[in-house]
């Protein structure tokens, strides 16, 4: 194994400790010590999504890794934004098609600015910087394969949702992955910037407005 792999494979170990402390501690604390669907639980969800951020470049920091972009381009802004909202499209289609459904939440001012900017916003950015950016990158240098990293990280992505719903919506949240990540793989100009604005429409206008 190369330099480059097990730089690769420590970053992956590193992170998947971490992330899997937080997706276990993290939501205990939510699910216990806070009343869903209060204020101090949105923050402390917003929190946890924000520590997923954090360590995303933790194991960067301990190998002293450069290599921080993780799927970010400048050019073609106009495509990635396009593919973002197909994207959207797709994961829409997925969801409908395992039959699920949101109730939405009330109309509200405060909440639909805290959903909008704090909830959606940080659930789409920090898990594609963590499954789409981190891992998918790491798992295509690891095995030089793009399908076996697709898959992977797909598979960890839906993992990741076994603290907050039940077996379809692992197998959902898997399938959601596969697209994006075949996306990021497969088309040219689909960036970091596509998976998140699709992440982000997902979870604001299906959750929120339960289109």
């Amino acid at each position: 194994m190369n330099a480059d792999k097990k730089k690769a494979l420590g970053e992956i170990v590193i992170f998947l400790v971490l992330d899997i402390s937080i997706l276990i501690f993290g939501n205990l604390a939510l699910r216990y010590l806070f009343s869903k669907g209060s204020v101090i639980f949105d923050i402390a969800s917003v929190i946890d999504e924000i520590l997923v951020v954090v360590i995303v470049f933790v194991p960067l920091l301990i190998f002293k890794d450069r290599n921080i972009n993780m799927g970010f381009s400048k050019s073609k802004i106009w495509i990635q934004v396009l593919y973002g909202v197909l994207l959207f499209g797709g994961m829409l289609i997925i969801f409908k098609l395992f039959g699920n459904s949101c109730e939405g939440r009330p109309f509200k001012l405060d909440s639909l600015l805290f959903y909008t900017f704090w909830y959606a916003f940080s659930a789409a950015t920090t898990e594609e910087l963590a499954y789409r950016g981190l891992l998918f990158t790491r798992f295509n240098t690891l095995f030089g394969n793009a399908i076996i990293s697709v898959v992977i990280s797909s598979v960890l992505f839906g993992a990741a949702h076994f603290m907050v719903g039940d077996i379809f919506h692992i197998i959902m949240s898997t399938a959601t992955g596969i697209l994006l990540c075949l996306a990021r793989a497969y088309l040219k100009n689909c960036t970091l910037v596509s998976t998140m604005i699709a992440h982000f429409l997902y979870d604001f206008l299906m959750c929120y407005l339960a289109i």
